[in-house]
């Protein structure tokens, strides 16, 4: 007998019960570890306290999902990345031919995931000053990505190869965009009202005349 998934019945429908309540749980336990980890940092979050207690899920559930709290946060971050990466290679695909608008654009997509996830934000920002060499190795990772594709794009817009200048442009932007990232992340619903139009436009064109100056090249 065939029954619905959803009506807790038995049959063939059972390991599909049993699939959907386990996805469930892992949801359960990623979201609520967003928020503890957000608030208290890595370090300060207890599992059960701040994690499994007011997601309502059991220590053997738990470990039917995760090894440990650590695996938690890895496997969080790069489900929420995927998401990021995903709407900035979007917005970087539809932007203008300019190394101005393609920034912009990528800002924009940046804003609006911070707007939707301002709990990943806190925690990548956080975890950059982590005692803990792993976890700051795959903030930093994270963030090397981001320039490799800065650099690509000087590459693109300056018509000219890899170089040490190239590279140092490309760092030096990055940490402009992303102290306009951590800005915006740290503050307020009522700070950020505004906040793009006043922030947006200037940092870009800031960042452009820079790469320009230093390259020699119309970007």
């Amino acid at each position: 007998m065939t029954v619905s998934p959803t009506n807790g019945g038995v049959g063939e429908s059972r390991p599909r019960v049993v699939q959907a309540r386990a996805k469930a749980t892992r949801l359960q336990i990623l979201l609520q570890a967003e928020v503890a980890f957000a608030e208290n940092g890595f370090d300060g979050a207890s599992l059960t306290a701040d994690i499994l207690d007011p997601a309502g899920v059991s220590v053997g559930s738990f470990y039917h999902q995760f090894e440990n709290k650590r695996e938690v946060l890895f496997t969080l971050l790069e489900w929420r990345l995927e998401e990021r990466r995903a709407g900035a290679t979007q917005a970087l695909d539809t932007s203008e031919p300019t190394l101005g608008a393609m920034l912009l654009a990528a800002l924009l997509a940046f804003f609006d995931d911070i707007d939707r996830h301002p709990n990943t934000w806190a925690i990548q920002f956080r975890e950059l000053q982590s005692p803990d060499l792993e976890i700051r190795a795959a903030m930093i990772g994270d963030r090397q990505k981001w320039e490799d594709t800065a650099a690509q794009m000087l590459e693109r817009f300056a018509g000219v190869s890899s170089s040490p200048d190239l590279r140092s442009v490309a760092h030096v932007v990055t940490i402009c965009l992303n102290s306009v990232l951590r800005e915006y992340s740290a503050a307020s619903d009522e700070e950020r009202v505004g906040f793009r139009e006043r922030v947006l436009q200037p940092a870009v064109e800031l960042c452009v005349g820079g790469a320009e100056r230093i390259l020699a090249a119309p970007l």
